[in-house]
């Protein structure tokens, strides 16, 4: 599901045209910041989620979390 975050904003996140169509993406793989904050609010924690993508670390999804959680999109506490 896509969200109305603003992912500009965050360090690791970047867009480029070339991937996914221009979507937000993690720098330097192909995951958008909007499926690890689904997985995170659909009850998965970080291990999990880590577990769920591969090239992904847990900087990348703790500093995703920890955005979305500034901008009020995490469904419960990190």
């Amino acid at each position: 599901m896509l969200t109305d975050i603003d992912w500009s904003g965050c360090p690791i996140i970047e867009r480029d045209p070339e991937k996914l169509h221009g979507a937000p993406t993690v720098r330097g793989i192909r995951i958008t910041p909007d499926a690890i904050l689904d997985n995170f609010n659909d009850g998965l924690n970080v291990v999990e989620i880590l577990e769920q993508f591969g090239g992904i670390t847990e900087h990348d999804v703790r500093t995703v979390l920890n955005y979305a959680a500034k901008q009020g999109f995490l469904a419960r506490p990190l």
